[in-house]
């Protein structure tokens, strides 16, 4: 290879070991994990690169106990110009080798400029091409999946991207899983039972699927499996469960605080199964190797799927001509909601094939009256406890209390991505 192609191959060796990297990502859960697939090529090619990542404080906690990331720095939103311009100041001082701009906006551009690294690398796509030394083609030219086309941007230091594994990686901290083991022992769901996550909000109304659909495909779902299914809050607001539990006969078990990120992912990590909308939580189950069913709008699937996982299920409606897309459209008439439950259904029921659990979960048609759930299950939580209170009529949601105090920064709302 030539200098040009491998590009710090062919600087001194002791500056190759001590290569100082900026990385810029500032925002959206799915978006930093897409990252983590480079950091990790990254560090393979650079064993003993010094990372230094820059992302907004809320986020951080998603990159806390990366070993590919040394140093994090945070980028406040409300900050002044002032306070930017300092932010710009310590990363200069910091004397950068290589700067990768992953995000591509103005912000993240300037930011990278500011920086003086001796190379910097941004997509052809982003908002400040003057910020770069050098520009690659974006998803246009990769397989439209997001950590493949952030993964492009180490093909100017002769890193073969063809050859990475492109699955971005989460990890959890044992304070974060004991805080959830904790808060669900207080719902009376014990590590032997079937947990299913459920995060029906989005950041958007036409990425996210009818609320009707999700009862209708709990219903489905709990006619042939004994499943336990804990309720995300969307921004801390309940109404979501409150409607979700007003439809369905599943008893729905939902935390009455807005999870940290840790907590969150300790939570989904334990879960054999997530079910939601295009999210910052299916985001991270599908990071932390959960089984995920999403319902994707029209065009997003191929962009936030990894393609040849089986345990990563996504539906997506076909496209047809004249159908409204945008926010303004009724639910109804949005087409991620053309998506069928029965179609959703069938998809998670073909899981079974991968989780053994799921599989374990099935009854026999023998332990079910008329496609409903046994009654045992209809009751609420506490009627399975010694002296607990008997069912109050039409209960279907249960509240689960923090077992621990949490930990990382404040909960974010779940249906970001």
């Amino acid at each position: 290879m030539t200098g040009a192609a491998v590009g710090f191959a062919t600087a001194n060796a002791r500056k190759e070991r001590h290569l100082k990297v900026l990385a810029l990502q500032r925002r959206r859960v799915g978006d930093i994990l897409m990252t983590t697939p480079a950091l990790r090529a990254l560090r393979a090619r650079f064993p003993q690169a010094r990372v230094t990542y820059v992302c907004e404080p809320l986020f951080s906690p998603i990159l806390r106990g990366n070993g590919d990331v040394e140093t994090l720095m945070a980028f406040d939103p409300g900050s002044t110009l002032r306070r930017h311009v300092r932010l710009g100041a310590a990363l200069r001082a910091r004397r950068f080798d290589l700067a990768l701009d992953f995000e591509g906006s103005a912000w993240s551009g300037a930011l990278a400029a500011a920086s003086g690294a001796t190379r910097r690398i941004g997509l052809r796509s982003s908002a400040l091409p003057p910020a770069y030394t050098d520009r690659v083609a974006s998803r246009e030219a990769s397989s439209g999946y997001a950590a493949v086309e952030k993964l492009l941007l180490l093909e100017p230091l002769g890193i073969d991207v063809r050859a990475v594994n492109p699955r971005p990686v989460l990890s959890t901290t044992e304070r974060a899983r004991d805080w959830a083991r904790r808060t669900l022992e207080t719902g009376g769901i014990g590590s032997g039972e079937l947990l299913l996550t459920l995060a029906p909000g989005s950041r958007a109304p036409h990425l996210s699927w009818p609320l009707a659909s999700f009862a209708r495909l709990l219903d489905l779902l709990a006619a042939s499996h004994d499943v336990a299914v804990v309720l995300f809050p969307w921004s801390g607001d309940k109404s979501l469960g409150a409607e979700i539990a007003r439809l369905t006969s599943v008893p729905l078990f939902q935390l009455d605080t807005t999870p940290s990120l840790r907590q969150m992912a300790a939570l989904l990590d334990r879960a054999d199964l997530h079910l939601g909308n295009e999210s910052a939580a299916t985001h991270m189950a599908s990071a932390l190797g959960t089984a995920t069913l999403t319902l994707y709008a029209p065009g997003l699937r191929r962009r936030w799927s990894l393609t040849g996982d089986p345990l990563q299920v996504g539906l997506e409606p076909a496209t047809s001509p004249g159908t409204g897309s945008g926010s303004s459209a009724r639910e109804g008439d949005l087409p991620i909601a053309r998506i069928t439950p029965e179609a959703a259904n069938a998809a998670l029921l073909a899981l079974e094939a991968y989780l053994p659990r799921l599989r374990a979960a099935r009854r026999t048609p023998s332990s079910t009256i008329a496609g409903q759930l046994p009654a045992a299950r209809l009751q609420p939580v506490e009627t399975r406890r010694a002296g607990g209170r008997a069912p109050v009529a039409g209960e279907a949601r249960r509240e689960l209390r923090p077992g621990v105090a949490g930990e990382g920064a404040p909960g974010l709302p779940l249906g970001g991505g």
